[in-house]
C-alpha cells in the first residue's frame, strides 16, 4: 500500500527498529457497525489484505488491536481470532 500517511508510518517504524506495527480496525461507523457488520467487515479485509502486502515487502509483521466494543463486528475475540484466519497471512497477528 502506497500513500503519504502510510510512507511516513512505514519509515517511522524502520528508524525504530521495529518488526511489529499495530493497527485496530476500521470504524468506519465509529464505536457501532450494526446494521453495517457486512460492509464494515468487507473493508476492513480489503484495507487490512493490502496493507499485508505492503508490510510483508518491509518484513514487518501487522499485530490487529483487539477493540473491546461488542457493537462493533470485530470487537469479540472469537471475530478477531476468524478475522486473522481469514487474512491467512505470516504477516497479519
Amino acid at each position: 500500500m502506497k500513500n503519504m500517511a502510510f510512507e511516513k508510518v512505514w519509515s517511522g517504524t524502520a528508524i525504530l527498529g521495529c518488526d511489529r506495527m499495530v493497527l485496530h480496525p476500521l470504524m468506519p461507523y465509529l464505536r457501532n457497525d450494526i446494521g453495517h457488520e457486512k460492509e464494515s467487515y468487507e473493508m476492513n479485509f480489503e484495507f487490512m489484505s493490502r496493507i499485508c502486502e505492503a508490510a510483508k515487502k518491509r518484513g514487518i509483521i501487522i499485530c490487529l488491536e483487539n477493540m473491546p466494543m461488542p457493537e462493533l463486528s470485530l470487537g469479540s475475540v472469537p471475530a478477531v481470532v476468524d478475522f486473522v484466519k481469514k487474512i491467512n497471512s505470516d504477516y497479519f497477528k
